[in-house]
């Protein structure tokens, strides 16, 4: 069993063939999992989802930092089609970075998408391990069992397959969580590897990651225990306020995790996945060595 933390943003993640009405339609797909689930959304998103919300569910609130935060408690659709837990409401200057935006002067990246990968979608990317400690703190001590992020719109990776299907085999994968190598006190938290970095494809360090994507770590899937994660998040904020302030800058989530996997491999487990549905049902597999020899 799993804490599932999840969270989505709009406008934020600009592509061709993907609206919010179709992001909502995949997200709709995790949140018809039976696990337990904190969620994050912003109340336009919300209202867009189920438009009685506030009508229906009465709002409760938690302290967290220096702000007080509403959530909602088992959040559904009239039609009972999925049932949240947890619903954690919130705007985009709540966002950990928001604020800290104009220190990002010196923002560039290489990309052949720059709607997509903006500054305001590298923040949101950047949150999560944020929303993971503000999640761990929600659930009041309930941490006798691991956290995963799962990115809102993880059904894609699965193709075409049905939504019965997408759920089988995630209620299959993470029904396996802890006896599958995540057993408390191992002190890292687990992330995919992508295929990019197999030996017939080497790491490239001598692009410069500050502008270049680095798929040592696949953002969109990670777990491990409360207080893995809260050290990492010690670990990785500190990296972002430096890169702003020494480079002027920020950049995708999974390259600052790649700085931090150079630095501090205590921090990490790898596991190796492609661009699919691999990146959930191979977290129990171990990274192979020739692998890890290239990162």
């Amino acid at each position: 069993m799993m804490n599932l933390v999840s969270g989505f943003v709009s406008g934020v993640n600009v592509r061709n063939d993907r609206d919010i009405e179709k992001y909502i339609d995949l997200g709709k797909r995790l949140l018809s999992l039976k696990f337990p689930l904190v969620l994050f959304l912003e109340k336009a998103v919300v209202l867009d989802m189920v438009p009685d919300t506030f009508s229906r569910f009465d709002l409760h609130y938690f302290s967290y930092g220096n702000k007080t935060f509403s959530y909602i408690e088992q959040w559904s659709d009239v039609e009972g089609t999925f049932s949240v837990p947890w619903l954690v409401l919130f705007e985009k200057e709540d966002l950990y970075f928001w604020n800290y935006r104009y220190l990002a002067s010196a923002f560039r990246v290489e990309t052949t998408n720059e709607a997509k990968d903006s500054l305001d979608y590298f923040l949101v990317q950047i949150q999560k391990l944020e929303w993971m400690r503000m999640a761990i703190v929600l659930h009041r001590g309930r941490n006798d069992v691991p956290y995963s992020w799962i990115d809102f719109g993880i059904a894609h990776v699965f193709g075409s397959v049905s939504s019965e299907e997408f759920c089988s085999t995630m209620h299959d994968v993470y029904s396996r969580v802890p006896s599958n190598g995540m057993e408390r006190g191992r002190g890292r938290v687990r992330f995919a590897s992508c295929e990019k970095w197999k030996p017939d494809n080497p790491v490239v360090w001598a692009l410069d990651i500050y502008t270049h994507v680095k798929w040592v770590m696949a953002g969109g899937v990670f777990l491990g225990w409360a207080e893995d994660i809260e050290r990492l998040a010690g670990v990785f904020y500190e990296r972002c306020f430096r890169i702003l302030l020494e480079k002027h800058t920020l950049m995708w989530e999974v390259n600052i995790l790649a700085i931090l996997w150079n630095e501090r491999r205590d921090l990490f487990e790898l596991f190796p996945c492609n661009h699919d549905a691999s990146i959930v049902q191979t977290y129990g597999t171990p990274i192979p060595e020739d692998w890890l020899a290239l990162l």
